[in-house]
């Protein structure tokens, strides 16, 4: 495979021409309370304030990350080890993604060449920074992890076809072939205009095109299904609410749960019971009008099932 260069040139880095911001991302209670804050977020200056929360608050890696001084140089502890953190700039993401993605095309011969690699790298880190494209939301998530960072973790339950053999192989840890896509269970409902439609239906049915509710608008305006997939059988986790709230989904969904009086995006599969959920990340809803989604709701057990997984 050949690349050629569109929006950025050979020898110079993928950034060139775009200016970044340092910004500040935060999330507040009804009640003015701080439950979210991060500093010093670098991020291209022509992003919004929603793409630098999103980023911030769901996808950047909140530890393991090696970190580094103004310089430039690796900051290590006093035994030399290196000091972890979480992600903090834009760019960091960019390059697990897209050298992520490089990396696998080297390894099974994709590109004709090494510059081909470099372009096909580079190119998409425009892309990203310039939000001239963007991968599915599990993507930013897991993507690259390992790549960029050697995490690993334990296996989640996901298969994959082994290109030197042609065999399915269950993975054998969360990150070094992660899995970048969500689901729900067979029976999860989707609020469309006609009704709520169970998702496996959507799946099985095939039912591209279908008016769905997508919550723009202050929780109105619809969209349509584009394509569908069935993803096979996985565990399908159920944390069970003390208001009688249930949500059910596999453990690669992210809920924003409270935990010492500290919030953060956690997969369901890493909640542990005692902790509270938030139901809305929504700041203008009326606690006297809508509580069930503004009251946090203590998670009281769970139990793993196992179902049908799809996603729309």
């Amino acid at each position: 495979m050949r690349v050629a260069r569109r929006f950025t040139r050979e020898g110079q880095s993928p950034y060139a021409g775009i200016q970044f911001d340092q910004r500040v991302s935060e999330i507040k209670n009804p009640d003015g309370s701080t439950v979210f804050r991060q500093d010093g977020i670098s991020v291209p200056a022509g992003w919004s304030g929603v793409a630098t929360d999103i980023l911030a608050q769901k996808y950047f890696r909140k530890s393991g990350v090696p970190q580094y001084a103004a310089d430039g140089k690796p900051l290590l502890d006093r035994d030399g080890r290196p000091v972890l953190g979480g992600e903090r700039d834009a760019r960091q993401v960019f390059h697990r993604l897209a050298g992520c993605w490089m990396h696998w095309g080297e390894k099974y011969g994709y590109f004709d060449t090494p510059s081909d690699a470099r372009a096909f790298y580079d190119e998409l880190c425009y892309m990203l920074a310039a939000q001239v494209a963007a991968p599915n939301s599990p993507q930013w998530f897991n993507t690259g992890l390992h790549y960029g960072y050697g995490l690993s973790g334990p296996a989640q339950g996901h298969h994959y076809v082994d290109p030197d053999t042609g065999i399915l192989t269950r993975a054998s840890s969360a990150y070094e072939r992660p899995q970048p896509h969500a689901c729900q269970p067979f029976h999860a409902l989707i609020s469309t205009p006609e009704g709520p439609v169970p998702i496996g239906q959507i799946v099985t049915k095939n039912q591209v095109g279908l008016e769905v509710y997508d919550g723009r608008d202050e929780g109105t305006g619809t969209t349509r299904v584009v394509a569908v997939k069935e993803n096979g059988e996985r565990a399908v986790f159920r944390v069970e609410l003390r208001n009688g709230v249930t949500v059910e989904a596999t453990g690669d969904h992210l809920v924003y749960a409270i935990a010492n009086g500290v919030g953060s995006w956690r997969r369901v599969d890493e909640v542990e019971p005692g902790s509270a959920l938030r139901l809305s990340t929504r700041t203008d809803v009326r606690r006297d009008s809508q509580p069930s989604e503004v009251d946090e709701a203590a998670l009281v057990g769970w139990l793993q099932a196992h179902d049908k997984a799809h996603q729309d």
